[in-house]
């Protein structure tokens, strides 16, 4: 007890700063790298949080048996974090991500946060209203308790979204997280993959693009916004042409003509601008990371990393096999799957599922 009144002592000047900017944290680690006189390699410590100092640079605050202190953000680079939950897993990453930084230099930017969410409201409502959506209790109560299994819930870190799971009827296999915590996972990834092991590693990787706060960044870095009612009104259109084309797809006779590819070019465009309000278009670096982060999240829950080559070895060989060629390939910052697939490495075997061509 009475160490306990001590810590809260010694931390209440970083918990009253709460006026400001600063995420609270109580991460145990050991130091790799001598920090400071103090604090030397192989010390145990405590980062209890991130703050913005009087110069308006993150900072970290530190508990050692010296007592609170402050250091550089980039000190964390010397710290081993030792995450006791899931939780603490991703509260590490953000902070090794840099995501605590940009917070500290740009805001929680709520206004920004809450117009995306209403955004990604507004684009599954869309795509429910045109049957784009498939539902089925169960199976979106298990892709939500496999989803909770690798972030439960929410961030827990003053970052508003909670994660949810939908299923989007599309032939392609894809997932993908909106800015309101909601991960979209289609039809066609559902039965490209073949194994628990497999999905979890590709709801990782998404969960890792909403956990790193790539969509905002990609907002703040390079998307000049659109007025929303304006924006909306010329997606209308393009979400009910692709679920007319999404029917045409699902039947035997289908034979993508003149019009068909004139409406794919039409609505690669649309998509094109509606990933970009969302956030949605990662660079290269954050792609990569995403995959790094989605390893040490197998690693950590006891999966073996190579589930998420394998599943990024069956969304190649489906794409090979229908023709979709333009999602093998890297696209402006965008890596390709097969640089991807080389960063990670190969996974040792690989049982490919044939697409289905209904």
């Amino acid at each position: 007890m009475k160490r306990l009144l001590i810590i809260l002592l010694m931390a209440a000047p970083f918990l009253s700063f709460s006026q400001s900017r600063s995420v609270t944290l109580e991460l145990e680690g050991e130091v790799t790298s001598k920090i400071s006189r103090k604090i030397k390699k192989g010390d145990k410590i405590q980062i209890m949080g991130v703050q913005q100092n009087a110069d308006g640079y993150a900072q970290l605050a530190i508990l050692h048996e010296e007592g609170l202190l402050n250091f550089d953000y980039n000190k964390v680079e010397d710290i081993q974090i030792n995450p006791s939950s899931t939780t603490e897993f991703w509260q590490a990453q953000a902070l090794k991500q840099d995501a605590y930084e940009e917070l500290m230099q740009n805001g929680f930017q709520y206004e920004m946060r809450k117009t995306m969410e209403e955004d990604a409201e507004e684009y599954v409502n869309r795509l429910d209203a045109n049957g784009l959506i498939y539902h089925d209790s169960y199976l979106e109560s298990y892709l939500t308790s496999l989803a909770y299994k690798i972030l439960p819930g929410q961030r827990m870190d003053g970052r508003p979204g909670f994660v949810g799971v939908k299923v989007k009827k599309d032939v392609q296999p894809n997932a993908f997280s909106l800015p309101n915590g909601t991960l979209l996972v289609t039809t066609g990834l559902l039965t490209t993959l073949s194994s628990e092991e497999e999905l979890t590693a590709a709801l990782a990787h998404e969960m890792a693009h909403f956990v790193l706060d790539h969509h905002i960044r990609n907002i703040n870095e390079k998307i000049k916004r659109q007025k929303r009612a304006k924006f909306w009104g010329a997606v209308a259109s393009a979400v009910a042409a692709a679920a007319g084309t999404y029917a045409a797809q699902s039947m035997d006779f289908y034979n993508p003509g003149i019009f068909g590819i004139s409406s794919g070019i039409a609505a690669y465009s649309v998509i094109s601008s509606i990933n970009e309000r969302l956030g949605l278009k990662y660079s290269r670096e954050q792609e990569f990371k995403a995959d790094a982060v989605a390893i040490e999240l197998l690693n950590y829950k006891g999966i073996s990393e190579s589930a998420l080559a394998s599943a990024l070895h069956k969304v190649k060989h489906h794409c090979h096999y229908t023709g979709n060629f333009m999602a093998l390939s890297a696209e402006g910052s965008h890596p390709s799957l097969d640089q991807r697939i080389s960063k990670i490495g190969n996974p040792s075997s690989v049982k490919i599922k044939k697409p289905k061509t209904t």
